[in-house]
C-alpha cells in the first residue's frame, strides 16, 4: 500500500531524503524543535524555504507518514507552486529525514508502538 520514496520531485525542490533504522548519534547536530503528533493529527512543519504538511497513519504496527512538500507561500505572489507528496512506512524507531537546500532538516521518527510520530527540526551550518 505504502512504499519508502519520493515521487514527483525535482532537483528544483532542493530535497534529499533518507530513511535510518538506528538511533541518533552523538555527531548529529543539536535539535532546537521538538513535536509529538498523534495518528491523523495534522502535521505543519516549515524548514528553510519549504514547507511540508501532512499526517500519519498506524497500521499494521507501522508509521505510514504522508507529506506534501512545497515552496513556502509569499503573500505577494500570484502564482501558484507546485508541491511533491512524499510517502513512507516507517518501523518503530526508524526515522525518514528531510533537508532543505539551505541546511535544515526535518526528522519524522515512528514510536516504538507506532502510536507517535516525533518530528524534530535541526540546523547543519
Amino acid at each position: 500500500m505504502y512504499r519508502t520514496g519520493l515521487r514527483g520531485v525535482g532537483l528544483a525542490l532542493g530535497l534529499s531524503i533518507a530513511v535510518f533504522g538506528t538511533a541518533a548519534s552523538a555527531s548529529e547536530p543539536l535539535r532546537f524543535l521538538s513535536k509529538q503528533y498523534r495518528e491523523l493529527q495534522a502535521i505543519t512543519q516549515d524548514f528553510g524555504s519549504k514547507t511540508a504538511n501532512g499526517y500519519f497513519l498506524s497500521q499494521g504496527g507501522k508509521c505510514h507518514l504522508t507529506l506534501m512538500v512545497a515552496e513556502r507561500i509569499d503573500a505577494e505572489q500570484h502564482q501558484p507552486l507546485s508541491a511533491a507528496r512524499v510517502r513512507v512506512s516507517l518501523s518503530p524507531l526508524q526515522h525518514a529525514a528531510i533537508d532543505s537546500s539551505e541546511g535544515q532538516t526535518l526528522s519524522f521518527t515512528c514510536s516504538e508502538n507506532a502510536a507517535v510520530m516525533l518530528v524534530e527540526k535541526d540546523h547543519y551550518h
